[in-house]
């Protein structure tokens, strides 16, 4: 699911704030249409949400892309990529 949003968004221009898109999307990614529904329509993971925005604000985290890497402050993902070679290393030592 995740890297059909990102296709959607970042090669085809969808909006993915959309709900007749994202369920459009979930259905191309095999999930059952009617479910996604139900899920944009409720707040069946809105504990889930709330609490990993909460533990994202306790490590520090501003805004996004931010990437966390072994446990470490997080940083923006916006990097050269010799810098994010860098801290990908740094981080599996």
């Amino acid at each position: 699911m995740m890297e059909r949003l990102l296709r959607g968004y970042l090669c085809e221009g969808l909006n993915v704030s959309d709900p007749g898109v994202l369920e459009r999307l979930g259905a191309e990614a095999g999930l059952d249409a009617a479910d996604v529904r139900a899920v944009l329509d409720g707040d069946a993971y809105a504990d889930r949400v709330r609490a990993d925005e909460h533990g994202a604000r306790e490590r520090g985290v501003s805004g996004v892309p931010m990437l966390v890497l072994d446990g470490a402050p997080p940083v923006s993902a916006i990097q050269p990529p010799e810098e994010l070679r860098r801290l990908i290393a740094v981080s599996t030592h």
